[in-house]
């Protein structure tokens, strides 16, 4: 009996997942109101192999792939049709379409050149993309998503140096890193220069490693005593409680600049023991 519980548990827990996921889902196929929950819920759908759910005495669930890439590539063109894009919409598109089918398959050659031209008329000479191709300035977050934009499209990336040496440019004397060279430090685009210094070079290039480590260990909560936020990490240094996104971006931070640090991390297992572990490679899901 005690080797079976745990199992049912799970399946019950995933059962309830993917239950929700169908309860966000649109008539255009899609899920939820932003292109990003779209791709989180095929990821998990894929995951689980849930594009099918037959269940007893209730109406199936699925997903109609061919009409959900057909849709996903009319929704890509209906932004350069209107002249509305956005290349964060454009990502998640991707990606999601990615999941579903290649890219090299799946997007028309027509459409693949437009992205192209598009996103490649965001570099700006000195370094990093811009949100658009009209905009003169470059942000780390939009350099994040034209440079994984490419990747999708499988594009190389021109000036890989100029771009990594202005991600260089942006950090700030506490460890972190700014949206540019003016911008004070926020989590996410700290972690998005070092994902993206890893992926361009080496994260030893970073203009500190050392600094840039303990920003991410500075937003621990390590006070074992606060059973409800111990193990997290705050949003920012200011924050009141932690968050799984910042705990999320925070660890992969850490993992991507010293893979041999241990995180001190508290869990509960299936009868609500709580326990302690270092680190978090144990834990697969």
């Amino acid at each position: 009996m005690l080797s079976i519980t745990p199992v049912a548990l799970a399946k019950t827990r995933q059962s309830h997942i993917i239950d929700f996921i169908y309860t966000q889902k649109q008539r255009n196929e899609t899920f939820g109101l932003i292109p990003q929950e779209t791709s989180d819920a095929i990821k998990i759908l894929d995951y689980y192999n849930a594009y099918l759910v037959e269940v007893l005495f209730e109406e199936p669930k699925s997903v109609d792939i061919p009409d959900l890439k057909v849709n996903l590539r009319n929704l890509i063109q209906a932004m350069f049709t209107t002249e509305t894009i956005d290349i964060y919409s454009i990502y998640h598109y991707l990606v999601t379409l990615n999941i579903l089918e290649p890219l090299q398959t799946s997007l028309n050659s027509s459409l693949h050149d437009k992205i192209y031209h598009y996103i490649n008329n965001t570099y700006q000479n000195g370094g990093g993309f811009s949100p658009t191709n009209e905009s003169k300035v470059s942000n780390v977050i939009s350099t994040y998503y034209v440079y994984n934009i490419f990747t999708l499209l499988e594009e190389p990336v021109e000036n890989e140096t100029i771009h990594k040496n202005w991600l260089i440019s942006c950090n700030n004397t506490d460890g972190g890193y700014g949206g540019n060279q003016t911008l004070p430090s926020t989590l996410i685009t700290t972690y998005f220069t070092v994902y993206l210094i890893n992926e361009l070079g080496s994260v030893s290039e970073l203009a500190n490693q050392t600094n840039t480590l303990n920003y991410f260990k500075s937003l621990y909560v390590g006070d074992s005593n606060n059973i409800d936020q111990y193990g997290g990490f705050l949003p920012d240094p200011y924050a009141e409680a932690p968050l799984l996104g910042s705990t999320l971006l925070c660890v992969e931070g850490i993992k991507l600049i010293d893979e041999m640090d241990d995180i001190e991390c508290l869990f509960i297992d299936s009868n609500g023991e709580i326990f302690r572990s270092k680190g978090l490679s144990e834990f697969e899901y």
